[in-house]
């Protein structure tokens, strides 16, 4: 029998949430600076490792599927 046990027919699913955080400076709040942007060697990209999202100018923007919700600087 292998390590891997099979599951059989998967008729339903658990559903989870997780809260991860980072911090960009504010004077260039850019995917530079963020801890989940990643470069693609084999594509000369980078790309967000949370939405898979490729970043083209990520020294100048966000990407537009950021999950974050960034302070407006009042709190």
């Amino acid at each position: 029998m292998s390590q891997f046990e099979s599951l059989g027919e998967c008729t339903s699913y658990l559903h989870g949430d997780a809260t991860i955080k980072a911090a960009l400076p504010r004077k260039a709040p850019y995917c530079q600076y963020c801890i989940y942007i990643s470069y693609q060697q084999s594509y000369d990209r980078h790309s967000c490792r949370i939405t898979g999202e490729w970043i083209l100018n990520y020294k100048k923007e966000r990407g537009e599927q950021c999950p974050f919700r960034w302070e407006d600087g009042n709190g």
